[in-house]
C-alpha cells in the first residue's frame, strides 16, 4: 500500500548496476596503473603524463560512484526506519480512519482514538504536501471518506456522459421531493443511473439497465454509517445489501457479513476501488443477474 517494497527493490537495483561499473573501472584502473608502470621504465614521460591524467580521471568516477553507493546506502538504511516507523503509525491512523468512516467528525474520532487532534490536522497536512508515504496515505483515505458521495458521484459522471431525465415512481422518491430527475447513461452500456440529493452528506443512488424505468437498485448515502448502504475499506467500495441466497453471488462477488448473529441475511459486497474501472461494470453484472435490491430506502429517507 505504501510502496515501500518497489522502492526498495529500486535502490538495490540501482546499487547493483553502480556495483557493476564500479567492478568494470577498478580492473581498468589495475590495467592503467600496470602501464603507466611500463611507460616509466621506459622513460616515455610523453605517454606516462596521459597515462597519469587517466589514472586521475579513472579515479574520480571510482570516488563518484563509491558516493552514490553510499547515498543509495543511507536511503535504503532511511526507508527501513520509515517503514518501521510507518507500521507503528499507520496502526493510530487506521484506527482514526476507521473511526472517521464510521460517521465520527475528527474531534470525536480524536477523542475515541485519544490520539490529539492537532496529530491528525499533521498528519493530513503533511500528506498534502507529499511529506512522507504515510502521510500520503492517511490524507488520501480522509479525502476518500470524508468526500466519499461526491467522488463516487463524480467518477460515474465521468463514466456516463449522456443525460437526460427520467420520471421514477413515487413510491421511490420520499415526500416532497420531485420524481423527475437527471439520467446519466453511456451509448455503449446497459447501465443508467440516477441521484437524488436531499441534503448535504445524504442522497439516493438508483440504477437500473436501458429500457427499465423502474430501479432495480436503490442504495443511501449517508454520513450516518448506520443509515447508509456505503462503506469504505482501503478505497474499495462496499454496499450493504439484504440478500437471502450467496451461494451464487460468491463466485462474482466478495462478500462479508455485516452482523452475522444480529443481521443474518445482511451483507457487505465489493463493488470495487472508488478510483477504479469496474465499479460500473460490477454494478451492472449485480443488477443483470442477480435481481433487484431496494430495501427499507423509503421508510428511512422519510425518517
Amino acid at each position: 500500500m505504501l510502496s515501500f517494497k518497489k522502492e526498495e527493490e529500486k535502490i538495490k537495483f540501482e546499487m547493483q548496476n553502480l556495483d557493476k561499473e564500479l567492478n568494470k573501472l577498478n580492473l581498468e584502473l589495475e590495467d592503467l596503473k600496470e602501464d603507466n608502470l611500463s611507460l616509466k621504465r621506459k622513460n616515455d614521460y610523453s605517454a606516462l603524463e596521459k597515462g597519469i591524467k587517466a589514472e586521475k580521471e579513472l579515479n574520480n568516477k571510482i570516488k563518484f560512484r563509491l558516493n552514490e553507493i553510499s547515498k543509495l546506502k543511507k536511503k535504503l538504511n532511511d526507508l527501513e526506519i520509515e517503514k518501521d516507523e510507518s507500521i507503528v503509525i499507520k496502526k493510530d491512523m487506521d484506527n482514526v480512519l476507521d473511526l472517521i468512516n464510521h460517521g465520527y467528525t475528527r474531534p470525536q474520532a480524536a477523542k475515541k482514538s485519544r490520539i490529539s487532534l492537532s496529530q491528525i490536522s499533521k498528519w493530513y497536512s503533511d500528506g498534502k504536501e507529499n511529506k512522507s508515504r504515510i502521510s500520503i496515505y492517511f490524507y488520501n483515505q480522509m479525502n476518500y471518506i470524508e468526500d466519499f458521495s461526491n467522488g463516487f458521484f463524480d467518477i460515474l459522471k465521468k463514466e456516463f456522459t449522456n443525460q437526460n431525465k427520467i420520471s421514477l415512481m413515487r413510491s421511490f422518491i420520499p415526500k416532497s421531493y420531485p420524481k423527475r430527475l437527471d439520467r446519466f447513461y453511456r451509448e455503449d452500456s446497459k447501465l443508467w443511473f440516477s441521484r437524488l440529493e436531499l441534503r448535504k452528506q445524504r442522497s439516493i443512488y438508483y440504477f437500473s439497465l436501458k429500457g427499465d424505468t423502474i430501479p432495480r437498485l436503490v442504495l443511501i448515502f449517508d454520513s450516518d454509517r448506520e443509515q447508509s448502504n456505503f462503506r469504505l475499506f482501503d478505497s474499495e467500495v462496499w454496499i450493504r445489501l439484504e440478500m437471502y441466497n450467496v451461494d451464487k453471488i460468491k463466485n462474482d462477488f466478495k462478500i462479508m457479513h455485516v452482523d452475522e448473529e444480529k443481521y443474518p441475511n445482511h451483507y457487505y459486497l465489493s463493488i470495487g476501488e472508488l478510483y477504479g474501472r469496474v465499479l460500473s461494470k460490477n454494478l451492472e453484472l449485480l443488477i443483470s443477474n442477480y435481481g433487484c435490491y431496494h430495501g427499507n430506502y423509503l421508510e428511512r429517507m422519510n425518517e
